[in-house]
Formats: C-alpha cells, sequence, structure tokens
C-alpha cells in the first residue's frame, strides 16, 4: 500500500473485493497478500497467505470475467494500457529465509543462491504475466527489511539485513533490463523504492514529520 502512494498510484481494491462485483474490475484488482512472497511457502506460519503463482491465477480468472465484459479486441486494447504494478520479494527474507527454525531454505541455499532462486521464479512469473497480453509493468525493488519497527536499532537500520535484500535487487534491476532487450513490445520500468525507502529513513529531519 505505501509503495504505491510513493509512486502516485491509487489504491485498488482488493481481488476478495471485487472477484464478484462485475465492472468494477475494469477500474483495476489489488491480487497482493500480506506477508506472501515469490516462494509458495513463504509466510504460511502467519496463516492463510497468497503466493505469487497463485495470484497469478486470480489474475487469469480476473480476464475470464473481464472477457464476459468486453468484446474483440476490446480486451487486447484494454491489458496493453493496463499497468501492472509489482512489489514482492522481501516476505520471502522475513517470512522464510531469516526463520532458519521454520523454513528449510537457510540451510538448502547460501544467500547468493536463495537470491538467484527467487530472481529465475520471479522472471518467470513476470514472463507468465506477460503472456496474458499485459505490456506494461512497474516493477519495484524489494523494500529495506533492515529499517521495519522489530529490525531498527536506535533508529538505526539494520545493515546486514539490508545488504541481504539489495543482492536480491541487484539481480532484479538485471532482469528488468534483460526484459526490457527482449521484449520490445512490452515497458517494463524499474523503481529504486529501496534507495528511496533509505533515504527518507536516514534523512527524516529533512522530510519533516
Amino acid at each position: 500500500m505505501h509503495a504505491a502512494e510513493m509512486v502516485g498510484l491509487p489504491l485498488l481494491p482488493s481481488y476478495a473485493d471485487v472477484v464478484a462485483k462485475g465492472e468494477s474490475i475494469l477500474f483495476g484488482v489489488n491480487y497482493a497478500s500480506a506477508g506472501a512472497g515469490i516462494l509458495r511457502d513463504t509466510g504460511y506460519l502467519f496463516g492463510r497467505v497468497i503466493p505469487f503463482e497463485e495470484q497469478i491465477n486470480n489474475l487469469r480468472k480476473t480476464l475470464g470475467q473481464l472477457r464476459g465484459q468486453l468484446h474483440g479486441n476490446e480486451v487486447s486494447r484494454y491489458l496493453a494500457n493496463a499497468l501492472v504494478f509489482v512489489d514482492i520479494g522481501a516476505n520471502d527474507y522475513l517470512n522464510n529465509y531469516l526463520l532458519a527454525d521454520y523454513y528449510l531454505s537457510s540451510h538448502i541455499y547460501n544467500l547468493e543462491q536463495f537470491a538467484d532462486l527467487l530472481i529465475t521464479l520471479y522472471r518467470k512469473h513476470i514472463l507468465e504475466i506477460q503472456g496474458l497480453g499485459l505490456r506494461k509493468f512497474l516493477i519495484l525493488e524489494a523494500s529495506p527489511i533492515g529499517c521495519g519497527p522489530i529490525t531498527i536499532h536506535n533508529m538505526k537500520c539494520n545493515a546486514t539485513l539490508n545488504h541481504i535484500v539489495a543482492m536480491f535487487n541487484t539481480r532484479l534491476k538485471s532482469v528488468v533490463h534483460d526484459l526490457r532487450s527482449n521484449y520490445p513490445g512490452s515497458a517494463f520500468s524499474y523503481a529504486p523504492s529501496f534507495q528511496i525507502f533509505t533515504s527518507l529513513f536516514d534523512n527524516a529531519e529533512a522530510y519533516g514529520d
């Protein structure tokens, strides 16, 4: 929610709210799920979460509804002009890799390998969405988990945790560059939200309360 506001996007109703409300889906749908991530098991400790893969399946259901409301080339035009806003990845660290007592990921992968795993799946899922006919993407960096309420100390971010996420973001930026090069018919924009957030945190007084 806050990430969307940072880049000036309106807040959209959730998929669960609009799934059966007909024309309301024409104005946009939020498929996000609090605590969820790229990996299917991320966040399961906190209850029912909807991983990235399942969010895309919900998108497919929405497209089925759209085809019942729009006709012919209208669907293609609508999808080509829609904006896909993607902000995911941080929870795979907070609610998975860093919880070694509950998840196996940190026992199986080192940090480099884990970042590679996430990015491989991330790219695969973005291309799945693109394959459905959507053409405009705004891709945000994973947020600085070291600046969260439970990870800061003496009003300082946890540099170690932020470095871990930065490894993911470095790969994500390369993926976006690759997508731009290989899919010229689509637009992939990269938002350095990690840098924006840390700058705001480190210079809070300059920005006011």
